[in-house]
């Protein structure tokens, strides 16, 4: 099984992107231009929207991975009960496992990266 079928993997390494983009951030801006960006009243009225985003972010990252990857495992059962486990369900397997896998952390780090990029731009 996965490690990444079980939602507090996701979820756990969302958590994680998002402390490396607020620490790359802190080291690029400094500490206090970055936390303006978020807490300024007179520049961003809406600043509650923006720690919102910050949560949706996280919440997006990690269902997006646990989705992709369980719904991989559901393609796999299915396909393997409608041949009854012969030669095709092996070949899937590896298929969803490896290649699958591999875009998956692909997208992942990509999305983290975008996110750093966001966040360190002025």
């Amino acid at each position: 099984m996965e490690p990444t079928r079980n939602l507090n993997v996701p979820l756990g390494l969302g958590i994680a992107a998002m402390i490396v983009v607020q620490f790359t951030a802190i080291k690029v801006k400094g500490f206090w231009h970055h936390i303006q960006n978020y807490i300024n009243f007179v520049k961003n009225p809406l600043f509650l929207l923006d720690i919102v985003g910050e949560v949706a972010k996280v919440v997006s990252i990690s269902f997006r991975l646990f989705g992709n990857i369980l719904g991989g495992a559901i393609i796999i059962l299915v396909v393997s009960s409608l041949v009854h486990f012969v030669i095709v369900p092996i070949g899937l397997n590896l298929f969803f496992g490896i290649f699958v896998g591999t875009i998956q952390a692909f997208v992942f780090t990509m999305l983290a990266l975008t996110y750093i990029g966001v966040e360190i731009s002025e």
